[in-house]
């Protein structure tokens, strides 16, 4: 079975302020938070409002313009994200020390494992909003993952024919541990 989502518009502010820490791997985006297991298709879909995340955040935390997070662990998902734009604003504020993804169409694609296939397709998509990571954290313990179309983008995921024009920041890291990106913040294949 496949799960389509197509020509869908959000214009309103999404935004999780996690002041208790409660959460603890939020996964927040301006039209879909999270994709996990199976065929799934995004198209032609656009955020133009404000995607929000502060507090403490937990040990991971992923936002994105357009989705949350991209997951395709299994043998036979696909996941293809195509055609789609971000024009608001990307915004995480993290208080807690882990690993945080921000990106203006997804945080982060993981393809999953061994395969010959690309399982996350990202192509034709636009980010011209601003994404921009903050360490509220009183140490430098907070790792960031920062890009225009993509955070993060580990194994079996294909990229092509994006384009980004939104500025890309980073505020108070620790420069060593952070990566920062136009199109993609940080390739990792761990095959």
């Amino acid at each position: 079975n496949t799960i389509t989502i197509k020509k869908c518009d959000n214009t309103g502010a999404v935004t999780l302020n996690d002041s208790n820490n409660g959460v603890a791997q939020p996964r927040v985006g301006g039209v879909v938070g999270y994709t996990s297991q199976g065929i799934i298709e995004i198209d032609t879909c656009e955020n133009s409002g404000t995607v929000t995340v502060a507090g403490g955040t937990g040990a991971q935390c992923y936002v994105g313009g357009v989705v949350g997070r991209t997951n395709a662990g299994g043998v036979d998902d696909g996941i293809n994200i195509k055609d789609c734009t971000n024009s608001g604003i990307v915004d995480v504020s993290a208080q807690k020390a882990g690993w945080h993804y921000a990106g203006g169409i997804s945080s982060t694609t993981y393809g999953g494992g061994e395969t010959n296939n690309y399982r996350i397709v990202v192509d034709g998509c636009i980010n011209s909003g601003r994404v921009s990571v903050t360490n509220a954290h009183a140490t430098n313990a907070v790792t960031f993952r920062a890009g225009g179309i993509l955070g993060g983008l580990v194994q079996y995921t294909k990229v092509y024919n994006c384009t980004n024009s939104g500025i890309v920041a980073m505020e108070n890291t620790s420069v060593k541990n952070d990566f920062l990106g136009g199109i993609v913040g940080q390739l990792e294949n761990t095959y």
